[in-house]
């Protein structure tokens, strides 16, 4: 029997002794630290996913504040930091709470707590994404209607330079690394080079500093958030309208001129000196008293004259006239009325 694993249910497997029940609760005590170090090996809670409470050495203890609390996803390793030394212990929980109160129910108390798409440092010079990321569990983002996944884990190496990374997932649903290093990507990412911020129309996820071709220790940036929101205003020509949850983003027709256009071929009969003949084709929209920019034939004989006019509602009369002296003909020919409105 396993002397710190004791009490505990254990089957054996025909090579070891397995434990069955899992501690939820661990104490580390430390005194006037500003670090701290537990190894996954001494806490065997068995998971990343933990959460770290600490408390100072006073009667009754109050809680105190880390400045940042780093866990391994590989070895579980927890290191407790504090601005100021301190003297206390801390309490690290592989069960969520089940009571009221600060960090009570099942699920991550903050973003930042989330394993969806997390970024971590596995080595010094290897970052790796989505190690949560699985077909039973994968890594979702939307980008309107469209749904895209991670399924597996991929990792980023630097070897070179001197900078930022910046993690996100760009308007077509790539996962992408963007950077001004020199870097290696895995499958599941693409590298793009020289971007020194998240591009416009991204989600970004995390930044994260190199110096000299090693990761900071320090750690990276969250950059993700589950609340969002985006400002639409209206330029010049354009109105936008908010109609419950929807920005509708509409043309101002008081500004920006609408129009109405159309074509038909048509085929006047033979027209006598100074007689004029008249023919019409459809234009949907058109009301009378529009005005009409006309388009003409461009192979229109030499002589002729016409105008356009809305007759009717819908309807657009073309009446060409012979002036050159002698019969003609006109031939088929395709015509074009264009009704502009300014508002």
């Amino acid at each position: 029997m396993d002397s710190q694993d004791v009490n505990k249910l254990k089957v054996y497997d025909g090579a070891v002794w397995n434990t069955l029940a899992t501690a939820t609760n661990y104490v580390a005590a430390f005194t006037s630290q500003t670090s701290g170090l537990v190894l996954g090996s001494s806490h065997k809670l068995g998971t990343a996913n933990l959460v770290v409470d600490c408390y100072d050495s006073s009667n009754p203890a109050q809680r105190v504040e880390p400045d940042k609390v780093l866990i391994d996803p590989l070895t579980f390793n927890v290191t407790v930091n504090f601005t100021a030394a301190q003297t206390g212990r801390c309490v690290i929980s592989g069960q969520a709470a089940t009571g009221g109160g600060r960090g009570s129910g099942s699920g991550a108390a903050v973003s930042s707590q989330l394993g969806d798409r997390s970024l971590v440092a596995t080595a010094a010079t290897v970052l790796t994404a989505g190690l949560n990321c699985s077909p039973a569990t994968p890594c979702n983002v939307r980008l309107g209607s469209a749904v895209f996944s991670v399924l597996a884990s991929a990792t980023v190496i630097v070897s070179a330079g001197t900078g930022t990374t910046y993690l996100y997932v760009d308007p077509s649903g790539v996962l992408t690394v963007g950077h001004n290093l020199t870097l290696t990507c895995s499958t599941g990412f693409i590298a793009v080079s020289g971007v020194t911020s998240f591009p416009v129309g991204s989600i970004p996820l995390f930044s994260w500093a190199a110096t000299n071709g090693v990761w900071d220790a320090s750690g990276g940036i969250d950059r993700r958030a589950f609340l969002s929101s985006r400002n639409v205003s209206a330029g010049a020509g354009m109105v936008a309208l908010d109609l419950g949850t929807q920005t509708v983003v509409a043309v101002d027709l008081a500004t920006v001129p609408s129009y109405l256009t159309s074509t038909a071929v048509l085929d006047f009969a033979n027209l006598a000196p100074g007689l004029c003949g008249d023919m019409t084709f459809g234009l949907p929209g058109a009301l009378t008293g529009d005005s009409i920019a006309p388009g003409w034939p461009a192979a229109m004989d030499s002589g002729l004259m016409g105008t356009m006019r809305v007759s009717a509602a819908n309807m657009v009369s073309v009446q060409v006239c012979n002036f050159s002296g002698t019969p003609l003909e006109p031939a088929a020919a395709t015509y074009r009325a264009t009704v502009v409105r300014s508002f």
